[in-house]
């Protein structure tokens, strides 16, 4: 089914309008027009009757061949003579004098004062005083003729208007319709982090009711965002002492318990307090990743933030261990804020270690673009979940390595408000195997 379209809708109508209203115009200039056109050939039969009448002798007298020159000269002289023919008939019937392109037999007509409709022809008879008649005979193609050329005139300049009031209206409709398009493209081209009023004073009369009722409604719903926001950062923010401190003990009463036959179970706690630990950290990365640290900020140095990053994993729990390159750079200024990199990193340092092989290798390296390269070795992700892995509370399938499936979900949103993105890989570039992230930044002087 065709989508509804109002240019299309408008031009329709306005189309149908204006051929309807020409239709109708010139049916009733037809009938007016064909109405004058035979009284003006029926006065053109009578006139040249009268005019025949003046020549002929009265009574029996023989017309001579001087009388029939003038006669065939006078009645029908010019192109008159393609289209009307006359008979001069006595008082018995007799035709006594015709016209060249009139027959011999008399016209079917009846000897009557008047005009008369026989067959396809019209007859107009005159008699004279004396019996004898005059009949003027006119054939029908010469009055169709130029009706079909009035018509003609009429509908032509009408297919040349529907053409001309086509183009003429697409234009008009498609530059009064462009704020319309502007409007839904200012809308379209909008984050979900875009939550300004729109332009009220740049639309038209029309349209500025909607564009109200859109800004009441972003109003509400950044007053609802703001307000989510707020309470997942306060809720963080709130637990992350307490449970750090709950964590704290419960290292101490495992620790205590080492001999015990509770000892298990003191794990299972401190277990479940690491995991409530991870779970405020990543709301209070995803409440940052909200606010927007990376938008307005001042350039960072991508070299020092990573060693930063990566020294904090220096004493890792297990035999995995990180490895970085520099690339032979001292520094690599990025247009991203420091909090808002560091962030990045470390969530996608989280993945490649939580996904790779026991006593793997984490490689972190350097390479022009800006951009940063974190792989590992782990298993091969599968084509389709490479994409769904970016968006939030999606994990791949069969991973039993700890996690919340927010990481990458607030590595993408950092990095599109920055004008950065990143490339997921599986397996690694130059391996059989193992998982690849590659981010790509910008430099100071690309940043708008």
């Amino acid at each position: 089914m065709q989508p509804w379209s109002i240019t299309r809708e408008l031009l329709r109508s306005l189309l149908m309008l204006v051929s309807a209203l020409w239709i109708c115009a010139t049916l009733i200039a037809t009938l007016v027009v064909t109405e004058e056109t035979n009284e003006v050939y029926d006065n053109a039969l009578e006139g040249t009757a009268k005019i025949l009448a003046t020549l002929v002798p009265l009574g029996h007298s023989p017309i001579d061949a001087r009388t029939s020159l003038t006669l065939e000269s006078l009645a029908l002289s010019g192109e008159r003579s393609e289209y009307i023919s006359y008979q001069i008939r006595g008082a018995d019937g007799v035709v006594r004098e015709r016209s060249k392109n009139a027959p011999a037999t008399a016209y079917p007509a009846p000897l009557m004062n008047g005009f008369a409709n026989v067959g396809p022809n019209r007859y107009y008879t005159y008699v004279l005083g004396d019996g004898q008649s005059i009949q003027v005979a006119e054939e029908p193609h010469e009055r169709r003729e130029a009706l079909l050329t009035l018509l003609a005139s009429f509908l032509l300049p009408l297919l040349a208007l529907i053409l001309v009031g086509a183009i003429v209206v697409w234009r008009t409709v498609r530059r009064v319709s462009q704020p319309i398009r502007f409007l839904a493209e200012n809308i379209g081209r909008r984050s979900g982090q875009d939550l300004s009023p729109l332009n009220v004073q740049e639309a038209p009369e029309e349209l500025k009711p909607i564009v109200l009722d859109t800004n009441r409604l972003l109003r509400r719903l950044k007053r609802a965002l703001e307000a989510e926001r707020a309470f997942s950062a306060n809720w963080a923010h709130e637990l992350r002492n307490p449970v750090a401190a709950a964590r704290a003990q419960a290292e101490l009463v495992v620790g205590a318990l080492a001999s015990s036959p509770h000892h298990a179970r003191a794990e299972l706690v401190l277990s479940a307090m690491q995991d409530l630990s991870g779970r405020i950290e990543r709301l209070l990365q995803k409440s940052r990743a909200d606010a927007g640290p990376a938008v307005g900020a001042a350039p960072s140095d991508l070299i020092s933030v990573a060693e930063l990053v990566i020294d904090g994993y220096y004493y890792l729990p297990s035999k995995k261990r990180i490895e970085f390159d520099d690339g032979g750079h001292m520094t690599m200024p990025v247009a991203i804020e420091q909090d808002g990199l560091a962030i990045v990193l470390q969530n996608l340092i989280d993945n490649a270690i939580a996904y790779s092989n026991e006593s793997s290798t984490i490689r972190v390296w350097i390479a022009e673009g800006p951009t940063i390269h974190i792989a590992n070795d782990g298993p091969v992700v599968p084509a389709d979940e490479l994409i769904n892995i970016r968006y939030r509370f999606q994990r791949g399938s069969g991973s039993m390595a700890p996690g919340f499936g927010l990481g990458l979900s607030i590595v993408q949103q950092i990095l599109r408000r920055s004008g950065g993105s990143f490339e997921l890989r599986s397996p690694a570039s130059g391996c059989r195997d193992g998982f690849e992230a590659i981010v790509k930044l910008l430099s100071p002087s690309e940043q708008r």
